[in-house]
């Protein structure tokens, strides 16, 4: 049962792992809503992805599929900060099961990016993102430049309509689920990326 607005975040966290792990596989053309945007940006723009975490959507089909993009993924480091590498560089195991960068590998710098692709256990209508608790991308998005499109990636089963969120928490600008792209409403006209102040 999906828990009431009330919850706590832990609460949130166990439904929404436990939905999206109960889902099908996600169907091809999931990642189609991209193209146009992905096509449209100049070439050597740096596009943020994320190697996918248990049954996250998976992005492994974009760098391919776009080569004339720089393509970045994450490495966690130890300060409990995100640094940016390239896409090819993730081939060592990491701590949670997925592929990242080497501690060596070269560093892209979060200004760079123009387009992020986020992963998140749940997202809510206003762009709101639900992480696993460690804080790690709401950091990173306060790195980026304000004008990064942010886009959370998801099921439309996990968008719900209120997520509960904390002072620091960063929202993303659209979502992008197997229903489409869509924007989200509440950051609609205000900074990119961040939550209007209550």
């Amino acid at each position: 049962m999906r828990p009431s607005e009330t919850a706590s975040k832990p609460e949130w966290r166990g439904w929404a792992a436990a939905t999206r792990d109960r889902l099908p596989p996600v169907a091809d053309g999931y990642l189609a809503p991209l193209d146009l945007l992905l096509c449209a940006l100049p070439r050597g723009s740096v596009v943020l992805g994320y190697r996918a975490f248990r049954s996250e959507p998976s992005l492994e089909a974009l760098p391919g599929a776009y080569p004339r993009l720089v393509w970045a993924v994450t490495r966690a480091r130890r300060d409990g900060e995100l640094s940016l590498h390239p896409w090819a560089s993730a081939v060592a195991s990491g701590p949670l099961g997925f592929l990242e960068p080497p501690s060596g590998a070269p560093v892209i710098a979060p200004a760079a990016v123009r387009v992020a692709l986020l992963p998140g256990l749940a997202f809510d209508a206003s762009g709101a993102r639900l992480g696993y608790g460690r804080g790690y991308f709401d950091r990173l998005l306060l790195r980026l430049d304000p004008e990064a499109l942010t886009i959370g990636v998801t099921r439309s089963a996990l968008v719900v309509e209120r997520l509960p969120q904390d002072p620091w928490d960063v929202t993303v600008r659209r979502l992008l689920t197997d229903a489409g792209l869509q924007a989200a409403r509440a950051v609609m006209g205000d900074t990119p990326g961040h939550r209007p102040p209550a």
